[in-house]
């Protein structure tokens, strides 16, 4: 039996890797394949061919269209097949799972869920995204990859207090210690956090090393009860200012 919380928004994956070629993703348990449209819309589909379970993205991108590279059964943003070659008739279960998606703060987020909920509203606020001084050039684009079960890096994101000792050489600041968690609990969600202005500058090492006097320590993380994904903002460092953007997918989810 799943523990994943299915009707809540996932990064599926950052805006620049979702091209005109096919990108496989696990997510959630579920082999996913990630494209863009010609207009730029990102589109995504079960990666499972239903006529062999051959996998769609070992196939071809034709147009908007993805062609399983086994038969050259051919589907649609939407998941309909809409060719088989050598013959006219196309079985009414011939089709495989859309799922909604939205571009935003850079990511391309996913609607593992029932898709009549998909409500873009819900996707997880980020201040100040975007602003100059906040550091966004460290986060975006980036991953952390953890040998563990998701639950555990939940439980860690939601404790925000401790990157004042944990993480001294990074986000952590002394300027923090008697800085109280903020705790909210809303109707399918959790959110603690925290903020401290004006600390003096983290010790980040290298490249990101800065004198500029910014705000340091800051976790927000949010999480969907019980079971959930969790977003981390850890800015501080300045990034260049960059417009909000969203863009929801187009195609109609497929059941």
């Amino acid at each position: 039996m799943s523990t994943f919380v299915k009707n809540a928004w996932y990064v599926a994956a950052w805006s620049k890797e979702i091209r005109r070629k096919l990108l496989p993703r696990t997510i959630l348990g579920e082999q996913v394949v990630l494209y863009r449209r010609e207009d730029g819309t990102p589109a995504a589909l079960v990666d499972r061919c239903p006529h062999k379970l051959a996998p769609l993205s070992l196939g071809e991108l034709k147009g908007d269209q993805v062609q399983c590279g086994y038969h050259g059964m051919t589907f649609d943003c939407s998941g309909t097949c809409v060719r088989v070659p050598g013959q006219q008739n196309i079985p009414p279960t011939a089709r495989v799972r859309s799922f909604p998606l939205v571009e935003k703060y850079n990511a391309v987020w996913i609607w593992m869920g029932e898709p009549h909920l998909a409500d873009a509203k819900k996707i997880v606020d980020v201040p100040h995204y975007g602003e100059p001084g906040w550091g966004w050039g460290l986060v975006d684009g980036q991953y952390v990859h953890f040998r563990t079960n998701y639950l555990n890096i939940t439980d860690n994101l939601v404790d925000p207090a401790h990157t004042t000792y944990v993480h001294k050489s990074t986000i952590g600041n002394a300027a923090a210690e008697d800085v109280g968690v903020k705790v909210e609990q809303g109707e399918d969600h959790v959110l603690a956090y925290r903020w401290i202005y004006n600390a003096s500058r983290s010790r980040w090492p290298g490249k990101w090393s800065t004198s500029r006097a910014l705000l340091t320590d800051v976790s927000t993380t949010t999480c969907t009860r019980p079971r959930c994904p969790a977003w981390t903002l850890s800015p501080s460092m300045p990034a260049p200012s960059r417009p909000k953007r969203t863009r929801t997918a187009a195609c109609a989810p497929s059941a």
